[in-house]
This record gives C-alpha cells, structure tokens and sequence, in this order.
C-alpha cells in the first residue's frame, strides 16, 4: 500500500517552490532570468548546441517513460517490489503535478533568444527539469542501491546527478526555460520525492559509503 510520509524537509521545499513562485510571479526574478538566459546564448557554437540538443531530448518522454517502467521493472524482478510501486507512482504523479502547476502559472516561455528546441507549452516549472530529476536522478539512484558491484553503483549515482542538471542546463541554454522554471522543477521533484521517502532513505540511496541493499 502507497502512503506518504510525514516530512518536514519536503514541506520546506514546497515553501521554497511557494515562495520562488511568488517572486517570480511579482517580476523580482525578471532582471536575473533575462541576463542568464543571455549570458547562456554567448556560449552557443554548433558542436554545444548539438550537444545541449541531445541532453534536451533525454529529457523527454520518449525517453523517460520507457526508462522509468525498465527501472521499475529491475526493482520488481531484485525482489524489491515495494521501491518499484512507489518509484513509479511518483515518476507518473510527477508528470500530473508539474502539468497542473503550469496551468497555474501561465507563464509563457522567453522570447529573449531564439529556440533551439521544441519549446511546448507553459514554462513555469521545467518539466524536463522536475522529470529529470526524478526519473534520471533518483530512478538511477535506487538502481545504485540495489546493485552489488561497487563500479557500477558509483557509475550509477554520478549519472545520476550528472544528467539532470545537465539537461536543466540544456533548456535554458537553447532558450526554451528561463533559470527560475528550472530552479522550481528541482525544488518540486525533491519535494515530492521526500513526501514518499523521508529525508533519511532518501540520503541513504546517495550514501556512497552505504552496503547495497539485499535482493
């Protein structure tokens, strides 16, 4: 049976994601958005955008929805049923929650520099950036804390933090988020993560130092 956990910590994230909504939403974030989405397109040559491009779609649904099904398929069959269920209530959720609070926030995307990928609609959270941290992130990491040889645990957790702020970095480099839709997108995929964790497993799956679990 799923049920989440009283959190502290993810109450806390929640209010940070309250409050950096309120900022942005009062124009605070406006200056510091425009000059990071600029200072990202100076950096733009073609061998980088290809790149950031390929970043970008590893963040997309085409590629997490498979991953987070074949994560949760591994969990099942090492006898870890329950991590199973739970990742991938709160792979799909996520997907619900960050739709719904685009919806909320109807900020349109930027129109500082040109895009250089698909730019869909609402950009107030990234959902590339919540997903990705997620799916990505925690997903690989609960794989890392399941698996034995110690290589592939450590190749596992630094993917696993690699990758998601690389593609958050991606969409604002092709100029499709600004740096406070990516900001929000962590803050929710914590938050909702530790609401179905508690920040003590949560660290346990990062612990570098920790035993695998038994399968």
């Amino acid at each position: 049976m799923l049920l989440p956990r009283k959190s502290n910590a993810a109450l806390a994230f929640f209010l940070l994601f309250a409050v950096l909504s309120v900022f942005v939403a009062r124009g605070f974030t406006k200056s510091w958005d425009t000059q990071t989405v600029h200072m990202f397109a100076e950096w733009r040559r073609p061998l980088t955008t290809r790149v950031m491009q390929a970043f970008s779609d590893l963040g997309n649904w085409r590629f997490e929805i498979p991953l987070a099904f074949g994560i949760a398929a591994l969990l099942w069959r090492w006898n870890h049923a329950g991590e199973a269920r739970r990742f991938l209530f709160v792979a799909v959720s996520g997907e619900a929650i960050y739709a719904l609070a685009k919806l909320s926030f109807h900020r349109p995307r930027p129109t500082i520099v040109a895009y250089l990928s698909d730019a869909g609609w609402y950009s107030y959270p990234s959902g590339h950036a919540m997903l990705a941290w997620i799916v990505w992130g925690f997903g690989l990491a609960l794989l890392a804390h399941v698996i034995a040889a110690r290589g592939v645990r450590l190749a596992l957790r630094t993917t696993a933090l690699a990758l998601p702020c690389l593609i958050s970095i991606s969409r604002i480099y092709l100029g499709v988020h600004y740096p406070t839709d990516v900001l929000a997108g962590l803050l929710l995929a914590i938050g909702w993560v530790l609401v179905w964790w508690g920040p003590r497993s949560l660290a346990s799956r990062w612990d570098t130092s920790s035993a695998p679990a038994t399968r």
